[in-house]
């Protein structure tokens, strides 16, 4: 027994980095640069407010690498406040080079709802990117294009925004506006004039002082958009998943996720459960025991953001091996 237990020690001291954990950026990770007001100014869209716009990125843009994206954020070109009666936010993996002015084509039959249809208020601040929140994470493949849609109905600007948004250059977009714009099926090509993009994967990277037996692992979280959220870290020998929600868990139930997840021993486990900054980051840390058995043996580990509401974050699992 034990023996069991401190091989269970050894294995959920490693918190590692997810597969493609952090920020993707296209084309650049400066928030700025030409601006254009579609599809943010409901100006443009007559008295209803009401626009449904696509942009589609290659794999290439994305690294060649599946991400399990959990936010997605804009370059507003001023400071104020977007609102909208009805928002939604889709994403969908398109076979290369497909898409076109066939908006319903282009986001495929089972797209991923990202942010569901609702009322919907966005922050913007002049030339920094401000997240639009997901409640559902998408999995990108790595190898298709990813089509990103955003539609709304009762679109209003006030604040100072004047709904324009930094533009990519390199993506194609495809849009229509005015009444009946949410639903239409066939859009305007636009060229390469795509918004630029962050998005975005829930990051946990361990220090570069382990993970060898005997030694102290620090933990770096870092899930922007969710600052001052809790959190809870989790380990397991699996990759699960198993569903909370819409959110895909990475991770298997088994006895080192029932420690690790219910922050049975905190004193090794540190800060294991917590409570992410107003950089959306937090640092845990683990004593990894001084056994050589543990060598060589992997883990699959990610960590969640936890709200009243339920589940705001759920990262990516990333696996590591034990080093002598």
């Amino acid at each position: 027994m034990m023996e069991r237990i401190l091989l269970a020690l050894g294995l959920v001291a490693l918190i590692v980095g997810a597969a493609a954990a952090g920020d993707i950026y296209v084309p650049d990770s400066t928030p700025s640069g030409t601006c254009n007001n579609f599809p943010f100014n409901p100006n443009w869209s007559g008295a209803n407010g009401e626009w449904r716009y696509q942009a589609v990125f290659t794999a290439a843009q994305l690294g060649n690498t599946p991400l399990l994206i959990t936010g997605l954020s804009l370059a507003p070109c001023s400071t104020g406040v977007f609102t909208a009666t009805t928002f939604e936010i889709r994403m969908n993996n398109l076979t290369p080079s497909t898409h076109s002015t066939a908006l319903d084509t282009n986001i495929g039959a089972s797209p991923t709802v990202v942010r569901g249809a609702a009322a919907f208020t966005w922050n913007t601040t002049n030339a920094t990117w401000s997240p639009l929140a997901f409640t559902c994470p998408h999995q990108y493949d790595g190898k298709s294009d990813l089509v990103v849609e955003v539609r709304y109905i009762g679109g209003a600007m006030s604040g100072g925004f004047g709904g324009t948004v930094a533009r990519a250059g390199a993506a194609p977009r495809y849009f229509v506006y005015g009444t009946g714009a949410y639903t239409g099926t066939t859009g305007t090509s636009g060229g390469l004039t795509g918004f630029k993009v962050r998005l975005t994967c829930a990051d946990v990277t361990p220090s570069t002082l382990g993970p060898s037996i005997g030694t102290t692992v620090k933990l770096a979280l870092d899930s922007y958009p969710d600052a001052g959220v809790s959190y809870v870290c989790a380990s397991s020998l699996g990759a699960g998943p198993f569903m909370v929600g819409c959110w895909p868990v990475k991770l298997s139930v088994d006895g080192i996720f029932l420690i690790t997840a219910n922050n049975m021993l905190p004193a090794l486990f540190q800060n294991y459960q917590g409570v992410l900054d107003a950089s959306g980051q937090a640092t845990a840390a683990v004593n990894i025991p001084n056994i050589p058995v543990l060598v060589g043996i992997g883990v699959y580990t990610a960590f969640a953001g936890v709200a009243p509401g339920g589940l705001t974050v759920v990262s990516d699992n990333g696996l590591f091996r034990i080093n002598p």
